[in-house]
């Protein structure tokens, strides 16, 4: 007979068994998201506290000294930017 296991009204452990016990793959995956949250978490606590805009962030990464030099340089060449901005 196989053997019962225990019964619970915990819903952290129901999701748990039913997503997670026994599939590596997915647990893999939860610790990659894991991880990329943590890093959008300090990423946002910094720009938070060095008053950055999202904007200039996405300027940076595309090699421009501003979010203006971006849009101007973006318009110039009509492109679209990468990254969706969003104004405050």
């Amino acid at each position: 007979m196989p053997k019962k296991r225990k019964a619970t009204s915990d819903a952290v452990e129901i999701l748990r068994r039913r997503y997670y016990k026994g599939k590596p793959q997915r647990l893999a995956d939860l610790e990659e998201a894991r991880a990329e949250d943590e890093l959008a978490r300090k990423i946002y606590e910094l720009s938070r506290i060095h008053a950055v805009r999202q904007g200039d962030l996405n300027a940076k990464a595309q090699g421009c000294k501003d979010f203006g030099e971006l849009t101007r340089v973006g318009a110039k060449k009509k492109l679209a930017l990468p990254i969706p901005v969003t104004r405050r």
